[in-house]
């Protein structure tokens, strides 16, 4: 986290909130609700690498934090950790709704995939997505960069049928 050095969690305290502490995150209701619905989402989902080493490390009697960890190594490789770096690059070079859908139309010209959009398993959509990205609309303070991706997704879907993943939510 942000002090670059390990601190336990007291006993009894949810592991959301230690990770929003980790992270410098606020520890807000809404920040709360949203972690713990990419907790779920992402442990739950049929036989990803995550998951399937959490339920591997937990059929062996690891604790959960041991579960977890497995599942934060196997989703950290090259194949899923670095999607989201890659959408988090995309967002980044690209602040506006114009820049945003001038990289898209580019990436679709030359035939290229768009970072964060398009799961192999949801064809009509990735419903982790769906559900947080609603999670991220109904938040109270919403900036119009956010407002920016949100008719940015919209747009892909519209226009190119492409549809969020769950690392463009997150």
């Amino acid at each position: 986290g942000p002090t670059r050095r390990y601190e336990a969690l007291a006993p009894g305290t949810p592991i959301s909130v230690g990770i929003l502490d980790a992270l410098g995150v606020t520890p807000s209701d809404e920040n709360h609700a949203a972690l713990e619905a990419m907790l779920v989402l992402f442990a739950d989902h049929e036989l990803s690498p995550g998951t399937l080493a959490a339920r591997v490390a937990a059929s062996s009697g690891a604790p959960l934090h041991g579960c977890l960890a497995s599942a934060i190594c196997a989703t950290s490789g090259v194949q899923i950790g670095r999607l989201y770096d890659r959408v988090e690059d995309f967002l980044d070079q690209a602040r506006t709704l114009e820049q945003l859908t001038t990289h898209a139309a580019q990436a679709s010209r030359l035939g290229t995939a768009q970072p964060g959009f398009g799961h192999p398993l949801y064809p009509h959509g990735d419903p982790r997505a769906r559900l947080l990205l609603d999670m991220v609309r109904q938040r109270r303070q919403q900036s119009a960069r956010l407002e920016a991706i949100y008719t940015f997704v919209e747009r892909m879907e519209a226009e190119y049928g492409w549809r969020p993943r769950h690392e463009l939510a997150a």
